[in-house]
């Protein structure tokens, strides 16, 4: 990244490696103030940040309106599937 500034404690890398886990909530909360301060200070980080927002947010809401019920047979064949997978460890059926 160039013209990276350190502000708030972190790096705009540092940033950046933790931006999916800040907007999933998942950051826990020095973590989560430090990219907090470090946002209010760098405006290319927070405006990148937002977009990367709205870009995640649209796919959420895009694979969410695409979902489709499975019906049981299939349910049932994928269970065993994945079932013969873990025993066999090699994640497909037995020969």
């Amino acid at each position: 990244m160039t013209n990276e500034r350190h502000a708030g404690g972190l790096w705009c890398r540092d940033v950046l490696a933790r931006l999916a886990d800040y907007l999933d909530g998942s950051l826990d909360e020095p973590s989560r103030q430090s990219v907090d301060a470090h946002l209010r200070e760098c405006q290319a980080c927070a405006s990148f940040g937002g977009d990367y927002s709205d870009i995640v947010g649209a796919l959420h809401r895009k694979l969410a309106d695409d979902l489709r019920p499975v019906d049981d047979e299939l349910a049932e064949r994928i269970s065993r599937a994945t079932a013969s997978g873990a025993r066999t460890g090699s994640g497909g059926e037995t020969p």
